[in-house]
């Protein structure tokens, strides 16, 4: 399925990045230039973002894990849902993430995530099994939609993204 893929896409070097929108490729990107990489996903947020009638004819079903398509990210339903699977998560016996679940429990903006929480996000990334890495990855997914703190995270975290994120991708059926 990855060589079907990596042919039909034309990739000839990782990391490779087809930007699309409505089954339709906007942008490609190859190599590891964090400001390309930043404008074409605010590209596509601003594709998505605005009132509920500019989404109507976008075909969301082909974005997963969260299968909705919101007025902007964070007014979806699925964030509380998100919201509450980490929670979950975090309550489970020997886990001491303080400042992030206290994060969590507490303000929760994710516009204004500090550095300190997005690197402890991270570790529980890292750290966590297959079935609620989705979730902390929707959630980071989340993050970088604002300048400082995609800054943050592709400065900070790149080997974190072309192992743990890329990896998930690849886990996943996206037909």
């Amino acid at each position: 399925m990855v060589h079907d893929v990596a042919e039909e896409f034309n990739i000839q070097s990782i990391p490779h990045f087809v930007f699309m929108l409505n089954g339709e490729k906007k942008a490609e990107l190859t190599g590891a230039d964090e400001r390309k990489f930043s404008e074409n996903v605010q590209m596509l947020h601003d594709a998505t973002a605005g009132t509920s009638g500019n989404h109507m004819g976008l075909l969301f079903e082909e974005f997963k894990p969260t299968n909705m398509a919101p007025t902007c990210f964070t007014a979806t339903t699925n964030v509380e849902k998100m919201k509450e699977a980490i929670l979950k998560h975090l309550e489970r016996p020997g886990f001491d993430e303080g400042a992030f679940k206290t994060w969590m429990n507490t303000s929760f903006n994710i516009e204004k995530m500090p550095d300190q929480i997005i690197d402890e996000l991270i570790a529980v990334t890292e750290n966590s099994g297959e079935k609620i890495r989705g979730a902390l990855i929707d959630l980071l997914r989340l993050v970088v939609l604002t300048d400082t703190q995609a800054q943050h995270v592709f400065g900070n975290h790149w080997d974190f993204i072309t192992s743990q994120i890329f990896q998930l991708i690849g886990n996943q059926d996206l037909k």
